[in-house]
């Protein structure tokens, strides 16, 4: 059976980008695309997650009822478009 890896990566509100140097998300997404290259796993970058506004979130972090059904659902797409056969046993 072939099992990889998912990792997400999570969204944040547009804001916490203002507190840090957007370098750091450079680096972060080049070093887990090299990895995931390199490891054989699957990484979603914050590029490949739907559109998140303001109003998803409870704080810079945290994604309130909106915002997480929102994700449920890409990630409910995610895996059906991908992985479908994992599903139909």
């Amino acid at each position: 059976m072939d099992i990889r890896l998912l990792i997400i990566d999570a969204p944040t509100h547009y804001l916490l980008k203002k507190t840090y140097d957007n370098r750091l998300d450079i680096l972060y997404n080049t070093f887990l695309s090299n990895q995931a290259k390199n490891l054989n796993f699957i990484y979603l970058s914050k590029e490949m997650l739907p559109m998140f506004e303001p109003g998803d979130f409870i704080d810079f972090e945290h994604l309130n009822k909106n915002g997480r059904k929102k994700m449920t659902e890409f990630l409910k797409s995610y895996l059906n478009n991908n992985f479908n056969t994992i599903f139909q046993k």
